[in-house]
C-alpha cells in the first residue's frame, strides 16, 4: 500500500499548496538521470518519481489535529443536542 508519486503531484497541483519537498521526477534519458527537478513539459515516460515520505509526516499531524479538534467540537454539539433532548422529554 502506498501512495503513486504522479497522484501526488495532481493533489498538490489541484490544492495548490505551491511546491513541496514531498515528491521528485528525474529526468532520464537513454537510462541517464540528468536533471532532478521536475519539468511540466517532460514527457512521463523518461520520468522517474519519487517520494519522500518524510515530507509527509508534518502536514498528516497538522491535519491529524485539525481532525481532531472538528471532533471533539461535533462530540460536544452531540452532548449539547441529547442534554436538550432528554429536557424536552420531561
Amino acid at each position: 500500500m502506498g501512495f503513486y508519486a504522479q497522484e501526488v503531484n495532481q493533489t498538490v497541483k489541484d490544492m495548490n499548496l505551491g511546491d513541496m519537498a514531498i515528491y521528485e521526477a528525474i529526468l532520464s534519458k537513454d537510462g541517464d538521470e540528468i536533471e532532478y527537478k521536475f519539468d511540466e513539459s517532460a514527457d512521463d515516460e523518461h520520468l522517474h518519481w519519487i517520494l519522500n515520505y518524510n515530507e509527509f509526516i508534518a502536514p498528516l499531524v497538522s491535519s491529524i489535529q485539525a481532525l481532531t479538534k472538528r471532533n471533539e467540537e461535533n462530540e460536544k454539539k452531540i452532548d449539547d443536542l441529547i442534554s436538550y433532548i432528554e429536557c424536552l422529554k420531561k
